[in-house]
């Protein structure tokens, strides 16, 4: 857990939520919080944390527990919320699932578990609509060898790649295009390639084409306009994570 130092929060009233209120700047730049300066000047309190479910347990031999829902706010204006549940132990292995939701419809989620088999997500998504997903799948074989599989989904294609698997398959509305064709181009335009002005062209059953770096474009550009507010929000957790576990820890006084 990283340090934030505590003497600049106080403890201003009570509630059943945890609710904490700091500048916004200090949240998109959290160095700002070990470098506080008289003349530094903030816009007030404007940046609202409310923790309407939390919850952390841990030790050191049965692993730990963690749950946080809350709600964020900016200038009284909501830009979305969270929803975090984190498990771990020897025994079990680990699982963690997040979904970060934007008040424009967008979300986030993000999903992983270990043990015998690992499995791990990413998904851009609008309400239930898909946009990007990439899903990584790593089966433990009789051999002890784990078969992996890698799965790039983008809206109603899917790319699937792994042990067993001769070349990539693609799958268009779920059906598995049976000549389908992936060929890596050379492109002289960097700004519209997928990796050193190299791209991958997609040719489905029916001869249409796509390449992947127009396809996975416009979720780049949504990814773009979350960044700022997905970043201030999963250090905002951090710091509700601090300020409860210094509570628990310091039985803080109201004065602090």
């Amino acid at each position: 857990m990283f340090f934030i130092p505590h003497r600049l929060f106080e403890k201003t009233g009570e509630s059943e939520e945890m609710i904490v209120n700091m500048p916004y700047k200090l949240a998109i730049h959290p160095w700002r919080l070990h470098n506080i300066h008289a003349d530094n000047t903030f816009a007030g309190n404007n940046f609202n944390i409310k923790a309407s479910d939390y919850h952390y347990f841990y030790t050191w031999f049965k692993g730990y527990d963690y749950k946080i829902i809350a709600d964020f706010m900016v200038d009284s204006a909501d830009i979305g919320n969270i929803d975090v549940m984190s498990s771990g132990s020897r025994e079990s292995g680990r699982s963690y699932s997040s979904k970060y939701t934007f008040e424009d419809g967008y979300n986030i989620s993000v999903d992983f578990l270990s043990g015998d088999s690992l499995a791990s997500s990413f998904a851009l998504a609008e309400n239930d609509e898909i946009f990007l997903k990439e899903t990584l799948i790593r089966l433990r074989g009789d051999n002890e060898k784990r078969e992996i599989k890698y799965i790039l989904t983008i809206g109603n294609i899917d790319i699937v790649r792994g042990t067993g698997i001769d070349s990539i398959q693609v799958f268009l509305d779920g059906v598995l295009q049976q000549e389908a064709a992936v060929v890596i181009i050379d492109t002289d335009d960097a700004s519209i390639s997928l990796c050193h002005q190299r791209d991958i062209l997609l040719t489905f059953d029916d001869g249409t084409t796509e390449n992947l770096s127009e396809l996975i474009k416009p979720a780049k550009e949504v990814l773009a306009t979350l960044f700022d507010s997905l970043h201030s929000m999963n250090f905002a957790t951090n710091v509700v994570n601090y300020i409860a576990i210094s509570i628990y820890y310091h039985n803080y006084s109201p004065e602090l």
